[in-house]
């Protein structure tokens, strides 16, 4: 899966461990020379855009857990269950959605 995705499941501490404090240093200098603020976004942002970086953090543990928690909601998102779920709510809905005339408080 491309990296970005992954990066939706790493928090910035497990992301700075992950880097490590060289790291983490000249990408904070790299965000003062340049005048933009050290956010999360940022931090992010430049570790999907090098390669090297993104392939180390890739390869440590906090990829492995990352990976992990984008596949149980990959599961949770594709199962029958979830979708029989949907459709059962959405048959439902269907009869009140069609009768509803707005709000009459007003």
């Amino acid at each position: 899966i491309p990296f970005g995705k992954l990066l939706h499941y790493m928090k910035r501490d497990d992301l700075v461990e992950a880097l490590g404090p060289a790291t983490y240093a000249t990408l904070q200098q790299q965000a003062a020379h340049r005048g933009e603020s050290f956010t999360s976004k940022y931090l992010k942002k430049q570790v999907a855009s090098h390669p090297q970086l993104s392939e180390h953090v890739r390869g440590t543990e906090l990829g492995s857990r990352a990976f992990a928690k984008y596949k149980a909601n990959l599961e949770r998102i594709t199962s029958p269950a979830t979708a029989a779920k949907s459709s059962e709510v959405r048959r439902a809905m269907a009869a009140p959605r069609q009768g509803y005339m707005g709000c009459i408080a007003t």
